[in-house]
């Protein structure tokens, strides 16, 4: 055989060889959503939805057990906020980029029809019904809003603050604000100033040693970031109660929780102190506690990788004892290692956020699953959803009179 023939031999069994290696090569294996790999997350905004890819809107709906309403979610890297019927249908979208490059953290409709909205750290502005900014006021606003019954707005922001107690250390203290409905600020409250005797010794010598460390003193040029040592609080919610409670509450005082102290404290912001706490050594991260009708506290208690579970409890503040709590089942197991919200309806069903997956559901005392919503916002070639903060359904013709038209 010529050297010539023998080439052309070598070069077509090669070319055999790729075409065979690559008609034969297998997809890689789908990646499944593990229990371990959801608890990993933080607050992103595309979570992982490989085992679940395939359900989008209302997966499920007992319109004999359901509650009436209609509810209003915003997905996390979108700048809109959806109100939806419970079929899954959209009724009305607002939908405003201020910033482009910022998402929608937490919106809170008004009984006029307009929406708060938090840029996190960065601001909160107002939109009409029709998406016009009626006013933008920017400061570290973050996590949750509230509207008084005279119009004026309750929140949080954050400012870098050096402290005197134990070590002179730079921590994010947070403020309760209180706005005018223009979005002018009345009133501010610091929380450090309430709750710096609920701060562990440790954290504060951790974060002495650290600025030493760094070199860093009153004259340094300071920018500090939510999630860091310096994070000493990390409130993400509070409300305000309406009525007085027998023997703890008085309209006017602040349920609020603080995530980095375990904490659930009732504050009355006209004594600046705290009336009622609980929950450090039995819950862990939690969010969104609520004041009941009869008095009780529900909160969406996040756990850790070492529970394994969020679940939603029920909480007697008179005798602060659980006295009710769902975690879901063997094959669908409640968690949302950050975010995560709960909403007790009329008729003793609840609503729950699990945003580290997109999803909500609303159930009833008994842990039935009633009505089934997954966000279908979704990107099918990474299989991920996006996620949301918190869900809450809208059935107060009274408080919400734009309701009626819809």
């Amino acid at each position: 055989m010529s050297k010539k023939l023998l080439s052309l031999f070598i070069i077509i069994i090669f070319i055999f060889i790729i075409i065979f290696f690559f008609m034969n090569e297998k997809d890689p294996p789908p990646k499944k959503t593990s229990v371990k790999k959801l608890k990993t997350l933080g607050y992103l905004s595309w979570v992982p939805a490989d085992d679940n890819i395939q359900k989008t809107g209302v997966v499920k709906y007992n319109r004999r057990l359901t509650y009436k309403g209609v509810n209003i979610y915003s997905s996390r890297n979108k700048h809109e906020a959806n109100l939806i019927n419970m079929s899954g249908k959209i009724l009305h979208s607002w939908s405003k980029g201020i910033n482009e490059k910022d998402s929608w953290h937490h919106i809170e409709v008004c009984s006029n029809g307009d929406l708060l909205v938090i840029i996190k750290d960065n601001m909160m502005f107002r939109l009409d019904w029709d998406s016009n900014v009626l006013w933008v006021n920017k400061n570290r606003f973050h996590h949750d809003i509230k509207v008084s019954d005279n119009g004026d707005i309750y929140s949080i922001i954050r400012r870098v603050r050096w402290t005197k107690s134990n070590f002179p250390v730079v921590i994010l203290d947070d403020y309760i604000i209180i706005l005018s409905s223009e979005g002018k600020i009345k009133k501010e409250i610091s929380l450090y100033d309430i709750l710096k005797n609920e701060i562990p010794v440790k954290k504060f010598s951790r974060l002495y040693k650290r600025l030493l460390n760094k070199k860093i003193t009153r004259n340094s040029k300071i920018v500090i970031e939510s999630n860091t040592l310096a994070d000493v609080f990390h409130t993400n919610s509070l409300e305000i109660i309406k009525r007085d409670v027998k023997g703890l509450f008085k309209k006017g005082n602040i349920l609020i929780s603080v995530r980095e102290l375990n904490l659930i404290a009732v504050l009355d912001i006209e004594l600046k102190k705290i009336v009622w706490k609980w929950g450090q050594g039995i819950i862990y991260k939690q969010h969104h506690p609520t004041l009941l009708d009869n008095g009780n506290i529900l909160i969406f208690d996040n756990g850790n990788e070492k529970r394994g579970y969020s679940r939603v409890i029920e909480v007697n503040p008179l005798k602060n004892r659980i006295v009710w709590e769902y975690k879901g089942d063997s094959k669908n197991i409640l968690y949302s290692g950050t975010r995560g919200a709960s909403q007790q309806l009329p008729n003793g069903n609840v609503l729950i956020t699990e945003s580290n997956k997109g999803h909500a559901f609303e159930i009833n005392k008994k842990g039935k699953v009633v009505w089934d919503f997954y966000n279908p916002h979704i990107n099918i070639v990474e299989k991920e959803r996006a996620s949301f903060y918190r869900m809450i359904k809208l059935y107060d013709l009274e408080k919400y009179p734009f309701l009626k038209n819809l």
